[in-house]
C-alpha cells in the first residue's frame, strides 16, 4: 500500500528493454502522426507509420506500413514497402513490395517479392549483379 512501486501514474511499468526484431537486432520506430525531416541511419531494423523527408540507411532491415512516407532513397539489407516511396531502394538481401505500395525510383535488390497490385516506376535490377554494381559505380564517382 505504501511501498515504492515500479508503476508510473498510468499503472504502466516502465520497460528497461529495447523493442528488438525476431534476430535481436533492435528495432526503430517512426511512428503514424510523425513527420521527420532529415537522413536517418539505423542500427538495426526501422519500422516506418509516418512521413520521413531525407534518406534511410539500416544496417538490418526497413519496414513501411500502408500508410507511410519516405521521400528519399532506402538502403538496407531485407525491406518490406508498404507505403509510398520517392526515391531510390537498395538491398542487398530481399525486398519485398506489397500491394499497397507506391514506388516512384529505381530498385536494386537481390532477391525481390512483388504482390499483385503495387506500383514501380523506375528501373529493377534483380539479382547478385544488381547489389554489385551500385559500389563500382559510387567509387567511379570518386
Amino acid at each position: 500500500m505504501f511501498g515504492r512501486s515500479d508503476r508510473d501514474e498510468a499503472g504502466i511499468e516502465p520497460s528497461t528493454q529495447r523493442p528488438s526484431s525476431r534476430d535481436g537486432a533492435p528495432v526503430s520506430l517512426i511512428g503514424e502522426g510523425m513527420t521527420i525531416t532529415g537522413n536517418i541511419t539505423v542500427d538495426g531494423t526501422l519500422r516506418i507509420e509516418g512521413h520521413l523527408k531525407g534518406n534511410v540507411d539500416a544496417t538490418q532491415g526497413v519496414v513501411m506500413g500502408p500508410q507511410a512516407v519516405v521521400e528519399g532513397d532506402i538502403k538496407a539489407r531485407d525491406a518490406i514497402i508498404g507505403g509510398r516511396v520517392r526515391g531510390a531502394i537498395t538491398t542487398t538481401g530481399r525486398l519485398e513490395l506489397h500491394a499497397t505500395c507506391d514506388v516512384e525510383g529505381d530498385i536494386d535488390a537481390v532477391r525481390f517479392k512483388m504482390d499483385e497490385g503495387g506500383r514501380v516506376s523506375g528501373k529493377v535490377r534483380i539479382g547478385r549483379a544488381a547489389s554489385a554494381q551500385q559500389p563500382r559505380q559510387e567509387a567511379a564517382k570518386t
